[in-house]
């Protein structure tokens, strides 16, 4: 991407260019990788293999093995196992003020820090990438905040131009599969 500033973004045109880009099959096509891992973490694994026995056996043949299919998901006992960083709760200390420890063991549980922070990095493992942030949600009491973690087929991102590994514009996208789920687990 050229070079640009902040009233680009606000420019429908450059806008256009970068959901042409989003819609693009290179971009499309990494989406769809993510959200097929992220099925299979989440235990949405058996069509996956009835995909690849398809291509491996004979209709009738799969039409026995589909009820004995079993559902354990390697992948996620894998990631699992290599997210060994929250496995105990962190220690976290203030240096400076210690009466700001309280403050921040209430920060912590108020956004559920270690089990959010445990989820990034089971994603970063299976995907290699995800991206958080905290949301600002207006309920009855005033603003409250949690910690979302998503997938890459979740968001877009558009690169500082002079530095590739900074983010300059963050894309919070839905995916569409085209996938429609029925009650019955898959």
């Amino acid at each position: 991407m050229k070079q640009f500033n902040e009233d680009d973004i606000l420019d429908p045109t450059f806008r256009g260019k970068i959901l042409k880009e989003i819609q693009g099959p290179e971009n499309q096509q990494r989406k769809a990788d993510s959200y097929k891992r992220w099925e299979i973490y989440k235990d949405r694994v058996k069509k996956y293999i009835l995909e690849q026995l398809q291509k491996e056996l004979d209709p009738e043949t799969l039409i026995e093995v589909e009820s004995r299919t079993s559902t354990i998901n390697v992948f996620k006992k894998v990631v699992n196992k290599k997210s060994r960083i929250y496995k105990t709760a962190p220690s976290r200390k203030v240096i400076q003020d210690k009466g700001d420890e309280e403050q921040l063991q209430k920060l912590v549980n108020c956004l559920n820090l270690d089990a959010e922070m445990k989820k990034v990095n089971r994603y970063t493992i299976a995907f290699k990438n995800c991206l958080v942030y905290v949301k600002p949600i207006l309920d009855k009491d005033g603003y409250r905040y949690k910690i979302v973690v998503l997938a890459p087929h979740e968001f877009d991102v558009i690169e500082d131009p002079q530095d590739k590994t900074v983010p300059r514009v963050i894309i919070l996208s839905e995916y569409d599969s085209g996938i429609t789920y029925s009650n019955e687990s898959a």
